[in-house]
């Protein structure tokens, strides 16, 4: 008998992330002080602040490229299962220097409160999305049935 509540959530293995664009390093100094800490999201440890940058192709793992050429503009996709909560998730989230801090569903938040050194519930949105510290992601998931390492 399985554990319960272990396996009742189905999640699609990731081999990797595709991205839309990369990011361009500014004149302007980290703002976090991070000492060039390589976990700095800000600057990738750097020291420079990081800014996204669109490209007009896809950025990808060695492995991908390995199929598809350096700089892909296509890609060959399949969607594994019908259900749009597995394939694009999306929720309301709040970043600390590299961990997850807050995830919400616009209902309902899950946070870490530091001084209980635990998760605990809250109501979402919350005042950190009027802040501009919580942001909508989402992430589309997929295979790519040309590279037999993501199909399994």
């Amino acid at each position: 008998m399985p554990i319960k509540g272990l396996s009742d959530t189905f999640r699609l293995p990731r081999a990797g992330i595709i991205r839309l664009g990369t990011r361009k390093k500014t004149d302007k100094p980290c703002p976090a002080d991070c000492k060039k800490d390589k976990k700095c999201r800000l600057c990738l440890g750097t020291g420079f602040f990081q800014r996204p940058k669109e490209e007009e192709f896809f950025v990808c793992p060695d492995i991908v490229k390995e199929t598809y050429g350096e700089q892909p503009k296509e890609l060959v996709i399949m969607f594994p299962v019908e259900n749009e909560l597995i394939l694009f998730p999306q929720w309301y989230k709040m970043y600390g220097r590299d961990t997850l801090l807050c995830r919400g569903d616009g209902i309902e938040g899950t946070y870490w409160d530091f001084d209980k050194g635990d998760f605990m519930k809250r109501e979402c949105p919350c005042p950190f999305l009027e802040k501009k510290k919580c942001k909508g992601v989402g992430v589309l998931q997929f295979l790519l049935p040309e590279i037999k390492e993501a199909v399994g």
